[in-house]
């Protein structure tokens, strides 16, 4: 069965869709660690960033908070649909 032109563009735009599903993203450095370590009136060392980027690095897996801001935000910008 040949896909009409229509059909593929459908096709192509799903595709397209799909791989662009990332609509954020935050990158974190390491300074961002040391700026936190200097932040606390502590002196910035190698172990120090070792240690809190150990205790760190997964810190953002729960996505709880940020998917109630977004509800949130949806609730208000179509509150008056």
């Amino acid at each position: 069965m040949e896909a009409t032109e229509e059909n593929r563009q459908k096709i192509i735009d799903e595709i397209y869709r799909r791989a662009n599903a990332i609509w954020h993203r935050e990158d974190w450095y390491l300074e961002d660690l040391e700026e936190a370590i200097r932040s606390t009136g502590l002196e910035v060392t190698q172990e120090r960033v070792d240690k809190l980027l150990e205790e760190c690095h997964r810190i953002f897996d729960d996505k709880s908070g940020r998917n109630e801001m977004l509800a949130q935000k949806a609730s208000k910008l179509f509150e008056e649909e």
